[in-house]
C-alpha cells in the first residue's frame, strides 16, 4: 500500500536528479561525478521501489 502512495514522488525524484545532472555528463571535470550521481539514483530509486517491499514482506511473513 506504502509502494502505491510513494512511487510517484520517487520517480520523479529520480528523474529530476537525473534530468539536472546530464547537463553535467559532458564536462571533463564533473562528468564523472554526473555519471555516478544518475546512476545512482537510479539504482537506489529500484531498489527501494522493489526490493524493500519484498524484503520487508518476507521479514514479516517469518514473525
Amino acid at each position: 500500500e506504502a509502494g502505491k502512495v510513494r512511487l510517484r514522488p520517487i520517480m520523479l525524484t529520480t528523474l529530476a536528479i537525473a534530468l539536472g545532472t546530464a547537463i553535467m555528463v559532458p564536462d571533463p571535470v564533473f562528468g564523472g561525478l554526473a555519471i555516478a550521481l544518475i546512476f545512482g539514483a537510479i539504482s537506489s530509486a529500484l531498489l527501494v521501489i522493489f526490493i524493500v517491499p519484498l524484503l520487508y514482506r518476507h521479514i514479516m511473513a517469518d514473525s
